[in-house]
């Protein structure tokens, strides 16, 4: 068996950590909103008493729902699609060295610098989002985990409830988000580099084939 090209071997181990991103980011969002009865407490604001906790001011759905979505149809499903992707070419390059410049390179590089965009803002989102509901639990001295496993009040019905980990959750959710922003930072970088060594190759190569290297001709001796 040949020797792997290395750059391949990266994008593909690459790739399936933002897979594994994606369920990281994903289900501790989403377990946080079942626990708060359906609520997004990113860029929520809390109300604590002496007697009761609850939401005074409700976040809009989709500031949970956008992270979820992106990180499940974004890094688990395109994520492991481009991985096996990869994978494939990683063992064809143990046979064929050159499989790194037959592959598409600039589709991917301009997707990937789009992803790493939404996920920037994905990143920016969570983070601002859950400062905003801890500045709200600490307004009277408290510190944010500190109302963890606790019973809350569902303002709606007046039902109680168990808030869950939810700091614990969303610390989770946050790294893993900026994680696998830096993982498609790589991606592009690697992206690119792919191209400058493809173009390189294919100047070389034509290099090569522009070069004389007919035999000049022998004159015939005279008679």
């Amino acid at each position: 068996m040949g020797i792997f090209d290395i750059q391949i071997l990266f994008q593909t181990i690459l790739y399936f950590c933002a897979f594994i991103t994606g369920f990281v980011i994903s289900i501790p969002i989403g377990v946080n909103r079942i626990d708060f009865k359906g609520q997004c407490i990113l860029y929520s604001e809390a109300e604590l008493t002496n007697i009761s906790r609850y939401i005074k001011r409700a976040s809009i759905d989709t500031n949970c729902s956008f992270p979820i979505y992106l990180s499940v149809f974004v890094c688990i499903f395109y994520g492991l699609a481009v991985g096996i992707y990869n994978g494939f070419a990683l063992y064809k390059s143990t046979k064929d060295p050159t499989i790194g410049s037959q592959m598409w390179v600039m589709p991917f590089t301009l997707v990937n610098s789009l992803v790493t965009v939404v996920m920037l803002v994905s990143s920016c989102m969570i983070s601002i989002g859950f400062s905003t509901f801890c500045d709200s639990v600490k307004a009277r001295g408290d510190s944010c985990n500190k109302f963890e496993n606790t019973k809350w009040t569902n303002r709606e019905d007046n039902t109680e409830f168990d808030s869950g980990p939810y700091f614990k959750y969303l610390t989770v959710a946050q790294t893993a988000s900026w994680t696998s922003f830096l993982i498609w930072v790589c991606q592009v970088a690697l992206g690119i580099l792919r191209l400058v060594r493809n173009r390189r190759l294919r100047s070389q190569n034509m290099s090569f084939s522009d070069k004389d290297t007919k035999p000049i001709a022998t004159v015939e001796p005279a008679d």
